[in-house]
């Protein structure tokens, strides 16, 4: 477990409180209720991330002026 979440007893515990509490019901109903208001919103947000220049570097700018420079053989690289 990464330390950032403390140690594993302290973990389990604020498990066993938030069970009992009815926190994950709770965080459960939220995220179920936003997923239904906009039931394509993440969809959206992945499909816009695999067309980012990160994602597909060929799509962005340095890709452009690589492919360029490859295209026009040895002597330009």
């Amino acid at each position: 477990m990464p330390e950032r979440f403390g140690p594993w007893k302290t973990v389990h515990k604020r498990h066993l409180l938030w069970s009992a509490d009815g926190t994950w019901d709770r965080l459960l109903r939220h995220i179920q209720s936003a997923a239904d208001a906009d039931p394509f919103k993440g969809a959206r947000r992945r499909s816009l991330r695999r067309l980012s220049p990160r994602a597909m570097p060929h799509a962005s700018l340095e890709g452009v002026a690589l492919r360029e420079k490859l295209s026009a053989g040895p002597a330009a690289a």
